[in-house]
């Protein structure tokens, strides 16, 4: 619980202080990892997903959940009207995709 509540809060602190993390979830995820004082920029993706643990970062998908549930409670921290749509689309999207639908 208090790993989630760490998330939480710098998932707050970038939306906060970084407007455009609202709408794009991989400037997010960079500024997440900034705030646990991982320096992503010199660092290879292949060497960041092949060592998540040992480095202590949350995953992306933990990331994600704490923007969602921020935003649902926050509506000032809400992504852009047209990221909102964009994100819609695209759950309709996937969902039909994985209930089979053509």
């Amino acid at each position: 619980m208090a790993t989630l509540k760490r998330v939480e809060n710098a998932v707050k602190a970038v939306l906060i202080a970084y407007p455009d993390a609202r709408d794009d979830d991989f400037i997010l995820i960079n500024r997440v990892y900034q705030r646990f004082k991982f320096d992503v920029g010199s660092t290879y993706f292949d060497t960041v997903m092949s060592n998540a643990k040992k480095y202590r970062l949350p995953s992306f998908e933990s990331i994600t959940r704490a923007r969602r549930k921020l935003q649902a409670e926050y509506p000032e921290l809400r992504a852009s009207q047209q990221a909102q749509a964009i994100r819609r689309y695209e759950q309709e999207t996937f969902r039909d995709y994985a209930l089979g639908v053509d």
